[in-house]
């Protein structure tokens, strides 16, 4: 039979029911035998109507009690109900309440059954007994023998002089709220169930009920002789909460558990016990389980004196993760809802379950006593066998602690838990039998390995309280030992740490061991273990003015390496003695805990004191220098070269100023090969007035020669860094110039300003690396600015970089650069990882780079921001070189200005692939020739576009007469001047005849090279132009040279106003001017007379497949469209750049295409021959001076496929085909998808110029 079957059996037992009834302050005559007959006692009797309203009726054995109000009192002269007999009181609904007090002088025996649709309360002072076999049955029940002397039933306060006792044997059920048994005594051997509320047990002659909260019971403490046991459950309890409260000033045994709690809440309240026993005793010995959803719940023991008995279960497990149990006190006994014991006991075969039972971390178990705690039971805190990590347990006791037990915080697919001890004094022998104690702590090197397993951490901690003249916080290792684990183990004594003479401490494991003597700060400041699985680390400490020391008289032979925490003597006289008899490294660490004593290092160090330049030095506590005057650490004679940890702590209100000749400024002047980590810097000032040399400015280092700065930050809302006069300065964040090795990551919210200025680093060379975050404000004054680094000419990989939305950029002086990441980017190596949400502005102003240089390829970068160049603009870069490279790439920021303005590059020499921008696209100064493209303001000779597209906005937002020649615009690119040498000499073949129209307007033409034409068994040669963007607009009136579309536009005639928001290729052009006079040369821009395209969201690797099938004959509308959209190009140029994708040509077309705005390389194009399609002859007036269509009648068609190609790394990317226009070839107009679910016919033919129909077939695998 388990446990809890032996709970159940004792419940209901004779013996167990005579024990109970005995309490009764009344004899109770006959109770254990139920009457036979009706009597006066079997139903209740003398009811009457004391507020509210009601009736009351009798029928045989049954007693129905109805009210016809809310909230009802009645009062009774005998209210028990016999064994066969039933009370049902008839309430208006679940919320009413009846509130029966009892008048007579007999206890309320309930043997039948008590039943209600809404809450009953019962008062009597005589004592209530519910007898076996008696049943509860309400929306909520509360008996009391104290009186309701303030509040409502459920919210109020009971008190009374009562000393009677309410005894539950049978069964109370609360369907929808809670069940409260109030009493100087109480006890439960039944059950009691209230699946959606609380359970409560409060024993005292006060006791107050709370609405809601965790603690609903409390009881006030009360003197008085001592007097048996106020709370015992030796039933069953199960419920939402339960809580067990007595006031333990007047028992011998305050609460006592030797029944079955069930606590079961769901996610979001419930699975709670708690069992206060306020100045008196509280056991357990039997079991109580607390779940909450899929979770562990929560457990609290308390009182004077805990017991948890050797047949003890407090399990708080759960499948998602254990809870907590909390027996004796809070963590660190530092909970202030919980009464801390005084004595702790846990017997030898209790166990304290808080294990993850599927997937999930193991929970938190503490078990304390501001006195002595014995602990001999066992406690699990698993990670969960499908996944998680060890839970955390403390087990600790203030003036004595015995620890035999065992603790498991395993995790079979994680990291194991912690197990923490912490004592006062501590002496450590090899086995438990070795004790001589005199009331101090004894642990045993055996139970220290049994409780490590192998990788988990043991905290022993030890606290001078101050109890006494003996006691002294300290640690005593007596007894040698060695270890074989990966486990960490970790001594911490406020007082003093000794290794007796003689003694050995090993590890042959990959464990961690730290040993920390530390009066400064207990508890708080304990490091870390290590992660690495080869790292072992002794922290030992002798505080200044005495306290925490360690004496080593023994041997440490440690196999990792060994790190050494300690207080000195005098900064200027680091301790170098330190070893280990290991194979592991030995590094020393001093410990920084006032102003003054980071004051005193600095001066040490710039002395370079005893070598203090090269120690190192570990902040104990958080620094404010408010009242120190601060001189940077380290110079270019004097660097720092040792390690600098901040152990995650903060040093504010550093202020930092220098003039000519302080060339170094920051909280560090100079670092050399030296490492800084881990700190947080609030409200500095770092201010150079300089006005000669060269000054280098950081917040935290001036300048950082193969330094490591990592885990860097600032706080506070009042950071600067700022060199105020001529002088060449180098101005970042963190640090002004990080050369040879360094490597930088950090943040950023300091307001910088320089010469050259980045929001971490201003000047970043060698092959020095950089990572991190930046939202201050930068300002480059002397030419470069960069949200992350000013100007960057190292070698190296550079990632994970964001400039945030306050970090705005801005560049003067004289061509300036400014980049949200880097201002200019020289150097070679890859970049990726880059974000940008602030505002850029300089003369070369790029949403990522200002100047992107050869050997540099960008990947995955975004940028958000407004971008705004006076001479070049890109939404991600301004100006890239040559050999330059930015692919998986978008731009969506508004980018503005003059001169060249791209949506992705301003200035191209390089390549971009797998690039898009959705960002508006704007001139907002008129001048002489300004280029706007979508992508690329000016694509130069040496540029490349492949595989990108352009679905934002050009417009023009201001102009005047006095913009010159012209405004050139185009979807993609604004001014082509590149040329792909592969299409310099192509052939096309045609059955029917063709000419061409050489335009007599060459202004921003470029060559495609010779073409050759064969037709009608003729071949002609021509040198052709084509346009490089779209002559969008210019403020004026407006005239073309002859050439183009002669029968829609004519010689030297004006254009139709486009309508704003009409489409072309994949962006939209519109203008904010507010004159009438807007003017473009492509044809007639009608909605009617225009198809708009359409941009598909396409998400993950699944893309659709468009196929455009020509037809064999006709092309009245194949002539005369110039694919860059510029009318004035020739009907061959067009067909040379689409190469043979018109009929009868011979094999498979080209995968590149020209169209007038640069190379652009679709991911698949290739031709298919078709069933041979009628088409007919194309009319000569419909394409201007063009004699015929560039097809003849008949012939096999051929199919152009296009499959755009997705990265997949961008999530929702945005395609378009880029070859939507009406100006290309009548085959390929207004190529866009139908529908998504259906493959549908198209007319390809304009409206205005006819053509051949075809069909398009599209495909999307997505639906």
């Amino acid at each position: 039979m388990t446990k809890r079957d032996a709970s159940s059996v004792r419940v209901f037992s004779h013996a167990g029911f005579r024990r109970y009834a005995a309490m009764l302050q009344l004899a109770l005559v006959g109770v254990l035998a139920a009457p036979s007959s009706s009597h006066a006692t079997d139903l209740p009797t003398g009811g009457t109507f004391q507020a509210g309203a009601g009736t009351i009726s009798t029928s045989g054995n049954t007693m129905n009690v109805t009210t016809t109000t809310a909230q009802t009192v009645m009062g009774w002269t005998d209210f028990s109900i016999g064994a066969g007999f039933t009370t049902n009181f008839n309430q208006p609904n679940s919320s009413s309440t009846v509130l029966n007090k009892v008048t007579g002088g007999n206890v309320s025996n309930i043997y039948g059954t008590l039943s209600s649709n809404g809450n009953i309360i019962l008062i009597n002072p005589n004592g209530v007994l519910i007898g076996p076999g008696g049943v509860v049955n309400t929306q909520s029940f509360t008996a009391s023998t104290l009186d309701l002397v303030s509040g409502s039933p459920s919210a109020g306060t009971y008190a009374g002089n009562s000393n009677a006792t309410i005894v539950n044997l049978g069964t109370i059920t609360a369907n929808g709220g809670d069940i409260f048994l109030i009493a100087k005594h109480v006890s439960n051997g039944g059950v009691l169930k209230a699946p959606n509320g609380t359970v409560g047990l409060a024993a005292g002659t006060q006791v107050t009920l709370a609405e809601g909260g965790d603690n609903r019971v409390s009881v006030r403490y009360d003197t008085g002789a001592r007097d048996g046991i106020g709370v015992e459950n030796t039933g069953t309890i199960a419920a939402l909460k339960a809580e067990l409260v007595a006031n333990g000033n007047i028992y011998s045994l305050a609460v006592n558990n030797t029944g079955l709690i069930r606590a079961t809440g769901v996610s979001s309240v419930g699975g709670r016990v708690r069992i206060t026993a306020s100045g008196g005793t509280a056991q357990n010995s039997g079991t109580i389980i607390a779940t909450n959803g899929t979770k562990g719940g929560e457990v609290s023991i308390t009182g004077h004196d805990v017991h948890l008995a050797s047949t003890s279960v407090v399990d708080v497990s759960g499948a998602n993760g254990g809870g907590t149990a909390k027996i004796g006190g809070g963590a660190q006994g530092e909970d202030a809802t919980l009464e801390n014991a005084t004595n702790t006991t846990i017997d030898a075969g209790a166990v304290i379950h808080a294990d993850a039972t599927d997937s999930g971390d193991g929970g938190t178990v503490v078990v304390w006593a501001d006195g002595r705690t014995a602990f001999s039971g066992a406690i699990t805190a698993r990670g969960g066998p499908n996944g998680g990590n060890g839970g955390a347990v403390e087990v600790s006791g203030v003036t004595g602690f015995d620890f035999e037990g065992t603790v498991n915080t395993l995790a079979p697919k994680g990291v194991a838990g912690s197990l923490l001890l912490d004592p006062s004094d501590l002496t450590i022998y090899s086995t438990s039998g070795s004790a001589s104690t005199s009331g101090k702590t004894v642990l045993s090197w055996e139970t220290i390995q049994n409780s490590l397993g192998t990788n988990g951490t043991l905290t022993v901690q030890t606290k001078d309280y101050q109890l006494n003249a003996n006691d002294f916080g300290g640690i005593v290792i007596a007894d040698s030992f060695t270890l074989n684990t990966g486990a960490n183990l970790i001594f911490a004594a406020q007082g003093a740490i000794t290794i007796n003479t003689g003694i050995t401490i090993a590890n042959t494991g990959s464990g961690t061991l730290t040993l920390r003597a530390d009066s400064m700060a207990y508890g708080a400041n304990l490091p870390s273990p290590a992660t690495s699985t080869s790292a072992s680390t002794l922290a030992v400490g002798n505080a200044l003015g005495g306290g925490g020391t360690v004496t080593n008289n023994g041997t440490i032979n440690w196999a990792g390496k060994v790190t050494i925490y300690y207080d000195p003597v005098s900064y200027a006289s680091p301790i170098t003695s330190y070893s280990n008899a290991g194979a592991g490294s030995l590094t020393a660490y001093m410990l920084v805990n006032t102003a003054s004593d980071l004051t005193a290092a600095a001066t040490a160090i710039n002395a370079n004191a005893s070598g203090a330049a090269a120690a190192n030095y570990s902040l104990n506590q958080s620094i404010d220098l408010a009242s120190a005057s601060w001189t940077p650490i380290g110079s270019s004679t004097t660097p720092f070269t040792g390690i600098f940890d901040g152990n995650s702590k903060t040093i504010s209100n550093i202020v930092v100023s220098g003039g000519n000749g302080s060339n170094y400024l920051g909280f560090f002047g100079y670092v050399q090969g030296g490492t800084v980590s881990n700190v947080t810097l609030q409200n500095i000032s770092v201010t150079s007035t300089a006005t000669t040399g060269t000054v280098n400015i950081g917040g935290l280092i001036g300048y950082a020669d193969s330094a490591k700065i990592s885990g860097v930050s600032f706080s506070g809302s009042t950071n600067t860094v700022t060199s105020t006069s001529g002088a060449s300065s180098n101005a970042g964040g963190l640090v002004g110039v990080a050369a040879g090795t360094t490597s930088v990551s950090g943040s950023n919210n300091a307001s910088v300003s320089g010469g050259t200025a980045g929001g971490l680093v201003g000047y970043l060379t060698g092959t020095s690396t950089v990572t991190g975050s930046n939202s201050g404000v930068i300002s480059g004054t002397g030419g470069y600015a960069g949200g992350l680094a000013g100007y960057v000419d190292s070698n190296g990989a550079l990632s994970s970089l964001t400039n945030n939305a306050a970090g705005t950029v801005t560049a003067s002086g004289g061509s300036a650069y400014a980049g949200g990441i880097f201002g200019y980017l020289s150097g070679s190596g890859t970049v990726s990882n880059l974000s940008n949400a602030g505002a850029v502005n300089g003369d070369n102003a790029g949403g990522l780079f200002g100047y992107l240089d050869a050997a540099r390829t960008a990947t995955h970068g975004v940028n958000s921001g407004a971008v705004t160049g006076t001479l070049v603009a890109g939404g991600l870069a301004a100006i890239a070189a040559n050999g330059s490279t930015i692919t998986n790439s978008y731009n969506t920021g508004t980018v503005s200005g003059a001169g060249m303005v791209g949506g992705v590059v301003g200035d191209l020499h390089g390549t971009i692939n797998y690039t898009y921008n959705s960002g508006l696209i704007q001139i907002t100064t008129g001048q002489t020739g300004n280029y706007l493209g979508g992508l690329v303001g000016t694509l130069e000779s040496d540029g490349l576009i492949e595989n990108s597209f352009n679905a934002g906005t050009l417009r023009s937002t201001s102009g005047s007469s006095s913009w010159g020649t012209a405004t050139y615009a185009g979807a993609l690119v604004g001014n082509n001047l590149s040329v792909n040498t592969s299409l310099t000499t192509t052939t096309i073949s045609s059955s029917g005849s063709s000419s061409s129209t050489t335009s007599t307007d060459t202004t921003g033409a470029v060559s495609l090279g010779s073409t050759t034409s064969t037709s009608a068994g003729t071949t002609t040669t021509t040198t052709t132009t084509a346009y490089a963007g779209i002559w969008t607009s210019y403020y004026g009136s407006g005239s073309y040279s002859t050439g183009g579309i002669s029968s829609s536009i004519g010689t030297s005639s004006s254009v139709s106003g486009a309508t704003a928001g009409d489409s072309g290729y994949s962006g939209t052009f519109a203008s904010d001017s507010s004159s009438s006079s807007w003017y473009s040369t492509t044809t007639n821009w009608t909605s009617s007379a225009w198809q708009s395209s359409t941009v598909w969201n396409l998400t993950g690797t699944g893309l659709p497949t468009f196929i455009v099938s020509g037809g064999g004959g006709g092309g009245g509308g194949s002539g005369n469209h110039a694919l860059s959209g510029d009318p004035n190009a020739t009907a061959n140029a067009n067909k040379a750049a689409l190469s043979s994708a018109q009929s009868n040509s011979a094999g498979i077309g080209t995968a590149v295409y020209v169209d007038g705005i640069g190379v652009v390389v679709l991911p698949t194009v290739a031709l298919q021959p078709q069933a041979p399609v009628q088409g007919g002859n194309g009319t000569a007036s419909a394409i201007g001076s063009s004699t015929a269509g560039l097809g003849g009648d008949g012939g096999t068609p051929h199919s152009l496929a296009f499959t755009p190609v997705d990265t997949g790394d961008q999530g929702n990317r945005q395609y378009a085909p880029i070859f939507d226009s009406p100006t290309l070839p009548g085959a390929l107009q207004h190529v866009r998808p139908i529908s998504t679910t259906s493959n549908e016919g198209v007319s390809f033919g304009h409206p205005t110029f006819g053509g051949t129909h075809s069909t398009m077939s599209y495909t999307d695998p997505n639906h």
